[in-house]
């Protein structure tokens, strides 16, 4: 969520916490269907899915590609606002298996036959770096990464010299590499022969292994973080882990046959373009929400420094009248009824204000960005789980530290972040100014102390780091 233009996670937003997220049971599901349908095929005799057909084979090849490519540049939107280094090496992945099924596979198809021993090889070996670099994802630390637009573009560059060296490589090799698949499959037939060269099967097991490993790390991040994104990924990593069995078993990936690991794959694509989607749905829903909220806030703070001012400046003025006379009694009512009245609006729309931790901090920190001009990003766990009084006293500090790190600090980008586990905590960081914590606070300044005491208020420890020229960060245990 970025404060200035933006806002948004878990490690962006995440994608809000649908209802229920049930990664583990959809997943389970998933792999339960996968292997059935793989059996049946294989022992059913009159289960027949293999036939010859070369251009729907390409088509297929391109139609995933883009969809890869499209799904990457809809996740680098996220990238940028999370600045989380799962989401950098997601969109690696996808921009590697894009390459390798369009370039590796799809174009030499095209131009000559998608059996030949460079298209068979680069495109293994870049299959393999996308499952390596989507279990990667899968299993590395929640950690913030901080990217200027020229140190991406380095990051796309190491990707494309990656990419480069494979295709080098298997280009100075070629001669005496072998080929995939010594003898295509017979177009009845439906049993598992193992007609791929022993590297190529390695190959399509290490993926399955790697792809496996991704669904289970996506599965348990998903479900500790309510990440929708992450759920149908989870997904996505077992019906990609299907069709590498499947082309153990079936080597169609490297001859003009589509056979059923090609389905499997295409599914993965689909469902990695429904995951795209739904950030998408989400992200613009958080903003909705923020802006929402931003707008209550608004007009929460004009009711009560204009409206509620007002109402209680005529109801002072109204003591000083005749106390006996009947229509002044009638007018104080009436004053005293509307001044109830807009302080029940006003603790309506401060109580939807901090409804949601996440929205709430995503609201302050767009408003506050917006006033001091500086960027604030918020990435909130969604496991955590707070009452209400805790989650009205971290937005109050959370506002507060932004505030200072802004105005005072004058740091151009605050990180706020709410992480979970046994003890949750808010977390705010900036590269600002910093100040020594030891020395004595200016006259008239408070915020430290406020914020202090709204931590004691709720039972939680505020720690305090900052050095001069070293930003600084601020962390409420609870």
């Amino acid at each position: 969520m970025v404060g200035r233009a933006l806002s948004s996670e878990a490690p962006y937003p995440p994608s809000p916490r649908p209802r229920k997220l049930r990664t583990r049971t959809a997943v389970i599901a998933t792999a339960a269907a996968a292997a059935s349908v793989t059996a049946a095929v294989a022992a059913v005799s009159s289960l027949h899915f293999a036939y010859r057909n070369p251009d729907l084979h390409v088509a297929l090849l391109t139609a995933e590609a883009l969809i890869a490519l499209l799904s990457a540049y809809l996740l680098l939107g996220r990238l940028r606002r999370r600045g989380a280094l799962e989401d950098l090496l997601l969109c690696m992945a996808l921009a590697v298996l894009a390459v390798s099924n369009l370039v590796f596979a799809a174009v030499p198809a095209v131009f000559s036959s998608d059996t030949s021993v460079f298209s068979t090889w680069s495109s293994l070996l870049g299959r393999l770096l996308g499952a390596t670099l989507f279990a990667a994802a899968a299993i590395v630390p929640s950690r913030r990464i901080r990217l200027s637009n020229g140190q991406l573009a380095a990051v796309w560059a190491a990707v494309a010299a990656m990419l480069g060296i494979i295709a080098l490589t298997v280009g100075w090799f070629e001669p005496r590499l072998p080929s995939g698949v010594s003898v295509a499959p017979a177009e009845s037939s439906n049993r598992p022969r193992l007609e791929g060269t022993p590297a190529v099967l390695a190959a399509q097991v290490a993926g399955f292994g790697l792809l496996a490993a991704a669904a289970i790390g996506l599965t348990a991040r998903a479900e500790r973080t309510g990440d929708a994104l992450l759920h149908w990924l989870a997904i996505g990593a077992v019906l990609s882990a299907a069709a590498r069995a499947n082309y153990f078993l079936y080597p169609s990936l490297f001859t003009d046959f589509v056979y059923i690991g090609d389905a499997f794959r295409l599914l993965f694509y689909v469902v990695v373009l429904l995951a795209a989607l739904s950030e998408i749905r989400s992200y613009w829903r958080s903003l909705a929400e923020a802006a929402t909220l931003t707008e209550r806030h608004r007009i929460a703070r004009d009711l009560h420094d204009g409206l509620a001012q007002e109402l209680a400046g005529i109801r002072r003025n109204l003591h000083w009248l005749e106390q006996d006379n009947r229509f002044v009694n009638r007018a104080r009512a009436s004053a005293d009824r509307a001044i109830a009245e807009s302080r029940r609006v006003l603790a309506a729309l401060a109580d939807a204000h901090v409804g949601s931790l996440d929205v709430a901090l995503a609201a302050a920190g767009r408003e506050i960005g917006e006033r001091e001009g500086s960027q604030v990003i918020v990435i909130v766990d969604h496991a955590v789980r707070l009452p209400a009084a805790q989650r009205e006293a971290l937005v109050k500090i959370a506002s507060e530290a932004i505030t200072n790190a802004a105005r005072h600090g004058q740091a151009d980008v605050i990180h706020v972040e709410v992480i979970g586990g046994r003890r949750p905590r808010l977390r705010i960081e900036d590269s600002g100014r910093g100040f020594d914590p030891a020395a004595p606070q200016p006259p008239g300044h408070y915020g430290l102390q406020t914020m202090r005491e709204r931590a004691e208020q709720i039972g939680a420890d505020l720690r305090l780091d900052s050095q001069a020229g070293n930003g600084t960060r601020i962390e409420v245990l609870l």
